[in-house]
């Protein structure tokens, strides 16, 4: 970790630190480093913080988990930012933890039935009047599904003057990963039904006495409600949107792909802990995934809700934009509820052919957006996850196929396996 001249001395800081610092200067973390870094390995120029940026940058540096390691040693500045940043990424790819046998029989209870959950803060009679004295100013939603509740978290920019009017929906939070007077617009549970209201009020309100900023530093994370799921409703769940990742991506873009705040399932190895964190409820997973199951169960990252956090979108104003992003989300749990954990295997054990993809693929997003055309993205995961689900069995049956574009292709995307 970088020596930094701060406010007349020299403290050891983090890169995490580091990067937040560098950020409010204008600079890359190496930059910053290596101008307020002492001699030899700086050019020893002071850096002065107020005590209240101190604090504030305490509070924006990510909470890691217990086995996630953000610390690495290298003499060479910029060295160890970039293997820092490769770090969190590869720390994906690592070996997981040894996994523990658990039991997959019983698996028939609501999570809520498993699992002791706090219970839910709705506000009802607040959303009740609010939703009597107001109306949808824009045409209705056609959801592919009302069941379920989701939460959720919208990153903003440059608001210098308060959010005024926010009633039964939302609270405005602090939120130190921000930068220009950025806060953080949480909301309660909220019905499907509700959420359109509850996004039309909360960006009325937005825009009331501020000019919001959605930069590239912002983001949107929803949380889907699964404590009215059975644990192999949550199995489905999780492993329909790992075959339909690149979904996600798509709408998503590039830059939230590359990010290191939402890694892709399909460039991890997480697949081969999911019964553990499923079935055995041991957290065993990353926060920073695109699909982060941690909020499932209390942990020393995050309380127990008892929802799977989706974090890909970006920050937008674009309330259409979000509709379909929560939609496409119901498209996956809608359809996990409907098919048996075995029929879901048996489908993706015999999916050979990009035809058999696409067919599920329709037929999941049967309401949704259907945006992938891409063939290497829909054979991409799908032996990503044949290999994790059906290990050797598959390399077999792989390594006898001489034949066809499909198992070319996965031979071709064999750089894992």
């Amino acid at each position: 970790m970088p020596v930094i001249n701060i406010n007349g001395g020299q403290k050891i800081i983090s890169w995490a630190q580091t990067l937040i610092y560098a950020d409010t200067m204008g600079l890359t973390a190496p930059a910053f480093a290596n101008r307020y870094g002492p001699p030899p390995t700086g050019q020893g120029q002071m850096f002065w913080i107020t005590a209240a940026q101190q604090l504030q940058t305490a509070q924006e540096i990510p909470q890691a988990a217990p086995d996630d390691n953000f610390t690495i040693h290298t003499n060479n500045v910029a060295q160890e930012f970039h293997a820092q940043l490769g770090d969190i990424v590869s720390m994906f790819n690592a070996k997981p933890r040894a996994t523990k046998t658990v039991d997959t029989t019983n698996t028939g209870k609501l999570l809520q039935e498993v699992y002791k959950y706090k219970a839910m803060t709705l506000r009802k009679a607040d959303s009740i009047a609010y939703e009597k004295a107001n109306t949808l100013k824009n045409k209705p939603f056609d959801w592919t599904t009302t069941q379920g509740m989701v939460g959720i978290e919208i990153e903003v920019e440059n608001i210098r003057n308060s959010v005024s009017g926010l009633c039964a929906y939302w609270d405005a939070k602090a939120d130190g990963s921000l930068r220009n007077n950025g806060i953080e617009l949480v909301s309660i549970p909220l019905q499907i039904k509700q959420v359109q209201l509850a996004l039309e009020h909360v960006y009325e309100c937005l825009y009331k006495n501020n000019d919001p900023d959605f930069s590239n530093r912002t983001s949107i994370h929803v949380h889907v409600n699964c404590r009215d799921l059975t644990q192999d409703q949550i199995f489905n769940f999780v492993l329909l949107y790992a075959l339909f990742e690149k979904h996600f991506y798509q709408v998503a873009g590039a830059k939230r792909m590359n990010s290191i705040f939402c890694v892709p399932l399909f460039r991890t190895n997480q697949m081969t802990t999911i019964n553990e964190v499923i079935y055995g409820m041991v957290p065993n997973w990353h926060k920073y995934c695109g699909i982060n199951l941690l909020p499932l169960f209390q942990n020393s990252v995050t309380q127990g809700y008892g929802t799977i956090e989706f974090r890909h979108l970006y920050g937008t104003k674009d309330q259409m934009e979000i509709l379909h992003w929560i939609n496409d989300i119901l498209c996956l749990r809608k359809f996990a509820c409907e098919i048996s954990k075995g029929d879901l295997l048996e489908a993706i054990k015999t999916m050979n052919t990009t035809s058999s993809y696409m067919a599920m693929y329709s037929q999941v997003f049967a309401k949704g957006r259907r945006l992938l055309s891409n063939k290497k993205d829909f054979e991409e995961c799908v032996s990503n996850i044949k290999r994790e689900l059906f290990g050797n069995e598959y390399i077999e049956t792989l390594r006898g196929t001489d034949t066809g574009p499909y198992w070319s292709m996965s031979r071709e995307l064999g750089v894992r396996g």
